[in-house]
C-alpha cells in the first residue's frame, strides 16, 4: 500500500491549480527548490505519523534532476 504525495495551489482567483500550471512560473525564480524541500519535509512529516501508528505506507515523490544532484537529499 502506498501513496504519492501530490501538491496544489489554492490561488485565489483561479481554485487549485495543478503543478502543470504553476511550476513553469516558478522554475526560472529558482523557487523549484524550496518547493521541494516543502513537499519532501511535509512527506516525512506525515509518514512519521502513519510509522507511529504501525501503518506502514510508502510514499511516492517527484524529484527534479536537480534534487538529485543535491549532495544534501539523502539528509
Amino acid at each position: 500500500m502506498g501513496v504519492e504525495a501530490f501538491i496544489r495551489w489554492q490561488h485565489p482567483e483561479h481554485r487549485f491549480l495543478t503543478p502543470y500550471q504553476f511550476l513553469p512560473q516558478i522554475d526560472p525564480a529558482d523557487l523549484i527548490n524550496s518547493l521541494f524541500t516543502l513537499v519532501l519535509n511535509e512527506a516525512t512529516k506525515q509518514w512519521r505519523v502513519w510509522s507511529k501508528q504501525s501503518l506502514m505506507i510508502s510514499i511516492a515523490l517527484n524529484v527534479t534532476a536537480r534534487d538529485l544532484m543535491n549532495l544534501d537529499l539523502a539528509n
